[in-house]
Order: structure tokens, then sequence, then C-alpha cells
């Protein structure tokens, strides 16, 4: 997911390599959200740069909007127009 803004936003689809080149918004280590990026990411391209930790959907909301992170899921209830699911 990310922002319609992304500089990716345009793709039909992007390859894991371009996904984990871009900051990430994730859980906090330990907990299993975190380890599912951490894995595909890391058998396919190396290991995603989380930049930034969160666990409410306002804390996903800035970093996916203001700084164009990016993330394989958002907590539940941040529906927004404005986020863009797209394949990899």
């Amino acid at each position: 997911m990310l922002w319609r803004t992304h500089s990716l936003a345009r793709r039909k689809q992007v390859s894991l390599c371009e996904l984990c080149a871009h900051p990430w918004i994730s859980r906090p280590p330990g907990i299993s959200a975190r380890r599912h990026p951490e894995l595909i990411c890391g058998q396919a391209a190396g290991h995603p740069l989380i930049h930034y930790v969160g666990l409410s959907r306002e804390a996903y909301d800035v970093c996916l909007r203001e700084f164009h992170a990016v993330t394989l899921g958002a907590p539940a209830g941040l529906a927004n127009q404005d986020l863009l699911t797209i394949p990899w």
C-alpha cells in the first residue's frame, strides 16, 4: 500500500526490489506483522527499509501521506481513497 502521490503510484505492478528501496512503515519488532514484510523482502530482494514504526491508524496515515512510506498492510480501519494497493 502507498499514498496516491507516491512515485510508484501510477504503476500497475512493482517488484519487491523496488518496494524495498523505499522507506517502510511497519509494526514494532517482535510482532508477527513486522516479520511478514521482513521475510517476504528478505527472500526476494533484501530487507525493507523500515524507517517508521506505527501501531495506530494515525501513524500509518501520516507516514504514508507525508513521508511517502510503503507498507504491505495497514491497520484495520485505515480506509482512505488516497491509499492504493499495487500488486507485486
